[in-house]
Order: structure tokens, then C-alpha cells, then sequence
């Protein structure tokens, strides 16, 4: 298991989706970026675009390629109820063959998520009380 949180993504369209994403520290960005698959970004109206750049993806041991859009979206971060806890601004990068919306480290960050036990899918908010301890959205 990872720690998977729900989201909702805002477009500049007056569209949003709710989604699970997983929390995946280990795709390093400088900047907040959200990777959806291609099903996501046309639910969302955001492809096909325009306005994109092709980009070169380096994966452990393979490169693929994905498209970088000029357009940020709104993230907010949700809680069990669909509240809103947390939002930030990010980029969205559309994957082919990606099977879920994935956070970057910057985006996970941004978004004040603190991960505790990544193996268990154990996560809180930074404005959370010490106590607190959510569970992996499914």
C-alpha cells in the first residue's frame, strides 16, 4: 500500500473532478506538478491543449514522456467527508499509461501533507493535532 489521498482538481474552465492520488515522495520536482492520465485531463477539458510542452521522464531505470500543460490548476486537498483541508496551485503533467493522478514531492508539500508510515499508507496534515492519524484513501 502507499498513501493515497482524495483531491479535487479545478480548471480555469469552472470544471472539476474528484479523485485519489497517491502521494509518491519519490517523483522529485521543483515546482508542484500533478501527473493524471489522458481520461482525466479530456473529463476535466484540459486535453487536448494547445497549449503543452513535451517533456522526457526519467523513471528508476527507463525514460518515458508525458505533457507538460502551460495551464495550472487549483488542488485541494480533501479529508474523509470531502472537505476541504488544504489547496495549492500546480502544473499538470498528462502521462499515457499512468492508472492514477499522482502528487510530486513539491505538490505533496505544498499541500501540507505529512506522510507517517508510507508502507501502512499512514499520512496527516501539518495542521493536524499530534493524535491525528489518517488512513489511505481507497
Amino acid at each position: 500500500m502507499a498513501v493515497r489521498v482524495r483531491i479535487r482538481i479545478h480548471t480555469s474552465k469552472a470544471k472539476h473532478a474528484d479523485v485519489v492520488a497517491v502521494a509518491n515522495a519519490g517523483a522529485e520536482t521543483d515546482v508542484p506538478i500533478l501527473a493524471i492520465p489522458p481520461e482525466i485531463a479530456q473529463e476535466l477539458g484540459l486535453w487536448p491543449s494547445k497549449g503543452y510542452s513535451t517533456v522526457s521522464l526519467r523513471e528508476l531505470t527507463s525514460e518515458s514522456f508525458g505533457y507538460m500543460l502551460e495551464e495550472q490548476v487549483l488542488t485541494e486537498l480533501l479529508d474523509e467527508k470531502g472537505n476541504k483541508v488544504s489547496e495549492a496551485r500546480s502544473y499538470v503533467l498528462i502521462k499515457p499509461g499512468l492508472d492514477e493522478a499522482t502528487l510530486s514531492d513539491a505538490l505533496i508539500e505544498a499541500l501540507g501533507i505529512v506522510i507517517l508510515q508510507a508502507k501502512k499508507g499512514v499520512w496527516k496534515h501539518v495542521n493536524d493535532p499530534p493524535s491525528v492519524a489518517r488512513e489511505s484513501a481507497s
